[in-house]
């Protein structure tokens, strides 16, 4: 029986699963990060190799029964990092094919259960990818939060301190951002927000981000402030999505969201929706790690992506 491997490495973590060629999911294992662009690529390599080696042991398998493998890491999505995905790989799976991607392909791909269509995705960043009319991968935004990211959690995370000091130095409209978010970070002096963001050497990302409830929050309640944030936010996705659409000859119906943001019901997933007239989320097929593998079968099995 031949089987295939897929190997996903988001942001905030890394996924393995094997598949067979039903596509049944015979393991799947998850594991750290493994961001080359944050740990280098010999803890990437190690934390990779690693995870392979447990997805073979706990799903009983020799190297040898992987036929090939899909592999798609965060940090490592240029044409220069594919001989480093092809030989880490290989190094645990020696007779395998590897095909090497990008997360953002290999999401793609479990989104639609094939190498077609758009993903926009929304959570702590953004970005969007669809396949052209050439059979090539559009990718836009995915910039990062220093200058990117547009209308993701972190950007409305952002935009909610900017009005609630903005509204505390009496340079804006009044908000109830400002108490809502030291009430969220347990502070009772504004400038203690200072500390937090800027504490360490890295900008707590996620932890702006993770203000994104109280944007919403605020927004049902009739908050001016927090409503323009939402509303920017969902005009922001939406050109994305347009932009994309324009490039590619992908239609609305064409595109799948991913991302916590967008795929929950929310007034920024609503707005999104109302802009793009899409009548519900378009929730993803599969997770990215099974795009991962599903790469690999229909690299084994070319006819097969299209197979129900």
């Amino acid at each position: 029986m031949s089987y295939y491997m897929g190997i996903d490495g988001g942001g905030s973590g890394m996924r393995v699963v094997i598949i067979d060629a039903a596509r049944m999911v015979i393991t799947r294992i998850e594991a750290d990060s493994a961001n080359p662009s944050s740990l280098g690529l010999e803890e990437s390599t190690r934390r990779i190799q690693a995870a392979m080696t447990q997805a073979l042991k706990q799903a009983n398998l020799a190297a040898d029964a992987i036929v090939a493998a899909g592999i798609g890491i965060a940090g490592a999505a240029e044409e220069h990092s594919r001989p480093w995905l092809t030989s880490t790989a290989q190094a645990i799976l020696p007779a395998a094919t590897i095909i090497p991607s990008s997360d953002v392909e290999v999401a793609l791909v479990g989104a639609h259960g094939a190498r077609s269509g758009g993903l926009l995705i929304a959570g702590t960043g953004s970005i969007i990818a669809g396949i052209n009319n050439d059979n090539k991968l559009v990718r836009l935004g995915g910039w990062g939060y220093i200058f990117g990211d547009e209308g993701s959690g972190f950007w409305i995370g952002n935009q909610a301190l900017i009005a609630a000091t903005r509204a505390f130095d009496q340079q804006g409209p009044p908000t109830v951002l400002l108490e809502r978010i030291m009430a969220h970070r347990q502070i009772t002096n504004p400038y203690d927000l200072i500390q937090w963001v800027y504490r360490g050497p890295k900008v707590p990302v996620r932890e702006i981000a993770a203000l994104v409830p109280i944007v919403l929050q605020a927004a049902n309640e009739g908050d001016t402030l927090a409503q323009q944030i939402v509303e920017v936010a969902a005009r922001e996705l939406a050109l994305l999505a347009e932009t994309l659409m324009k490039r590619t000859g992908l239609t609305a119906a064409d595109l799948k969201f991913a991302g916590s943001l967008i795929t929950n019901d929310n007034d920024i997933s609503q707005r999104l929706c109302e802009r793009l007239s899409l009548a519900a989320i378009p929730q993803a097929q599969y997770e990215p790690v099974m795009g991962a593998a599903l790469l690999a079968l229909y690299a084994d099995q070319p006819g097969s992506e299209h197979a129900n």
